[in-house]
């Protein structure tokens, strides 16, 4: 669900310094003149893995809201667990008691993203090799950027100007040796993003309208990837080198800008080759998963667990509700 949330105030710097300089932070420091000896500005704190910033034009805060909500239950800065929405609203309430000035501060970026464990979903690959051989790129020419951290944790990041969709391998990141989970997200960089939505301060993140606005437009993003099932070498199959070509972007790109009606052809073409070949299933079952994650989070209860499990929501079939924002077989991958 909700993850990463940065606050904005060119207003509020005086009252983020005296909360820098009054609470007992685990860390805060400014940066020193080693020749005047005088202290300068920005000052920094940081606490429950969020970080408080400020100087003296404009003041800000930064970190991850699900990690901040595990680190105050004692369960580390990790995102791998469900975060419901109830625990969303319940962890602003509890932030904004604790720094009640930060109510008005403006929200300039924001991620969404959920957690699948893919043995429920019945993808037999590791999670590592599901994103390294069917995460191909993103709106037919975005290539991904490639990442391994924290020694073994491994991703893959779409970037574009306003956001970016990126893909983790949980379970290596965080060595759960009886989890198979693959984290997806949306990173806004833009809040032109989500304040489209109608979002502009956390209290906004506890409306289940806005949620859904936002999931509709990750749903959105996620449509534009290029994600194919796996296909062995065979040099003998003819549509093997039209496969080729397709998942190729460079194949796209060498398409010149008057040649629009040749190259939504062979877009057309690409996605009904997919769908003959039974090459999209990998997506499919993700986008099911996602979509009943969605559900289990939003209207599921974290202690009762009344919605049920993401399984018996995927078995059961989508709400009508979500099932009005799917879009054609194996996505839209138009522009």
């Amino acid at each position: 669900m909700i993850d990463l949330v940065r606050l904005h105030s060119g207003a509020k710097q005086k009252e983020m310094i005296r909360c820098i300089q009054e609470n007992n932070f685990s860390q805060s420091y400014m940066y020193a003149d080693l020749i005047s000896q005088k202290n300068n500005y920005p000052i920094t704190g940081i606490q429950d893995g969020y970080t408080f910033k400020a100087n003296e034009k404009q003041a800000y805060a930064f970190g991850s809201f699900h990690k901040y909500w595990n680190k105050k239950a004692g369960r580390g800065a990790q995102n791998w667990n469900d975060f419901y929405f109830n625990d969303v609203c319940q962890t602003i309430d509890r932030f904004l008691i604790q720094y009640p000035f930060m109510s008005d501060f403006h929200i300039t970026r924001l991620e969404i993203g959920f957690n699948l464990d893919i043995t429920e979903l019945e993808l037999k690959y590791s999670v590592k090799d599901l994103i390294k051989d069917c995460f191909h790129f993103y709106d037919w020419n975005v290539l991904p950027t490639e990442k391994t951290y924290d020694d073994s944790g491994y991703m893959k990041e779409f970037m574009r100007s306003q956001y970016s969709i990126k893909v983790y391998d949980k379970s290596s990141q965080f060595k759960l040796k009886d989890k198979s989970i693959i984290r997806i997200e949306l990173k806004m960089i833009s809040k032109k993003e989500f304040a489209n939505l109608g979002i502009y301060h956390l209290e906004h993140l506890k409306n289940k309208a806005f949620i859904e606005g936002l999931f509709q437009l990750f749903i959105k993003r996620f449509d534009k990837l290029m994600i194919v099932d796996p296909v062995a070498p065979d040099g003998r199959i003819s549509w093997k080198k039209d496969l080729f070509n397709y998942l190729n972007p460079m194949y796209w790109r060498s398409f010149k800008r008057t040649q629009k009606e040749a190259k939504r052809n062979h877009k057309n073409a690409a996605i009904i080759l997919l769908d003959e070949k039974g090459l999209l299933t990998i997506k499919e079952k993700l986008k099911k998963g996602l979509e009943a994650k969605f559900l289990q989070l939003l209207h599921g209860d974290p202690a009762e667990e009344s919605i049920g499990t993401i399984s018996t929501i995927y078995n059961n079939g989508i709400s009508p509700s979500i099932e009005n924002h799917k879009t054609q077989k194996g996505g839209n991958y138009e522009s």
